[in-house]
């Protein structure tokens, strides 16, 4: 069966049996298991016959009726299935196994889990340049674009050196939180290169275009108002490499993973 919303292809496990074992031969099958964001678990596959997989150094969960959702990758195509804890480390199924194949525009998610953050390359020096070169004659209105002159250039400065939090990252995107100054700074004269600091990693992103901002709320910061904001970008080899890797080992959560957690929810 295949949703078509969805392009979730539902498979009898017995149809890939074999090309799990191939694969976990070759390598150690990466799986993730969760019920959301703050139950997540990262496991290798030990063995698997039948409907149950034995995991290697599983974290011990928790014996309960409640269901975990699974995930792991192979020969580029995600797959994801239903199981139950049956005993320590072990996964048994529940129904069949989907398939779905891999896109270059889905996000892993990063917070809070990991830590990334982007970092503007902000022109301040061309920003000083166009304000001074707009001539006011009246005193007040000087003093006033000063002021406004100087606030600005501190707050691109602050973008500059501290940059934005990172939610969630593709190939060619990437959505952030900031304060709203910082958002109007950002929306009036966007950068169009900035850097990604993530994994130990520099990575310097090009063509930055702003897609979309909502209104963000964070529970701890109730009085700040803050922004999300999804950004747009060249594709650049080093980053999707990155992308890739996180996917691949299992170690986050993303986009399809969250897209199957709903569709089994709403079945």
């Amino acid at each position: 069966m295949k949703n078509d919303d969805h392009l979730f292809l539902e498979l009898e496990l017995r149809e890939i049996r074999n090309r799990i074992l191939s694969s976990s031969n070759e390598s150690k099958l990466s799986f993730k298991i969760w019920k959301d964001i703050d139950h997540f678990y990262h496991a290798e596959l030990e063995s698997f016959s039948d409907d149950v997989f034995i995991m290697h150094e599983l974290e011990i969960l928790p014996h309960e009726d409640n269901y975990y959702f699974v995930s792991f990758s192979m020969a580029g195509l995600s797959y994801y299935m239903k199981c139950v804890v049956s005993a320590p480390k072990t996964l048994s199924v529940l129904g069949n196994i989907f398939r779905a194949e891999r896109r270059k525009d889905v996000r892993v998610v990063m917070h809070p889990r990991f830590d990334a953050y982007v970092y503007f390359l902000m022109n301040l020096e061309d920003e000083v340049e166009s304000h001074d070169n707009v001539l006011s004659f009246n005193k007040a209105d000087n003093e006033e674009n000063s002021l406004i002159k100087n606030f600005q250039k501190e707050i691109s400065r602050d973008i500059e050196l501290n940059g934005e939090k990172i939610l969630d990252m593709s190939y060619t995107g990437l959505s952030l939180i900031c304060n709203e100054e910082h958002y109007k700074i950002l929306s009036d004269q966007l950068p169009k290169r900035a850097n990604i600091i993530i994994k130990g990693r520099s990575v310097t992103v090009e063509n930055l275009s702003i897609v979309y901002n909502v209104d963000y709320i964070d529970f701890r910061f109730e009085s700040i108002k803050m922004k999300k904001v999804g950004l747009s970008f060249d594709e650049n080899e080093e980053l999707s490499k990155i992308v890739k890797e996180y996917d691949d080992e299992s170690l986050t959560l993303t986009s399809l993973d969250k897209e199957f957690q709903t569709f089994v929810e709403t079945e």
